[in-house]
């Protein structure tokens, strides 16, 4: 089961720098993200995950 996180912890997760992870995720138009939004539903990390790959 996917949990909701951060965008600190998936950079984390990845083994990124957040302004890297930040720049991944402009180009995933599905997401929707707002501006401002620090956590990441479940369903926004499943498309992550399966654009980017599952983090090791």
């Amino acid at each position: 089961m996917i949990k909701a996180m951060t965008k600190k912890e998936l950079a984390i997760a990845y083994g990124i720098h957040i302004s890297t992870l930040m720049r991944w995720l402009k180009e995933i138009p599905e997401l929707n993200l707002t501006t401002y939004q620090k956590l990441l539903t479940p369903r926004q990390v499943q498309i992550i995950f399966e654009k980017l790959g599952v983090p090791i």
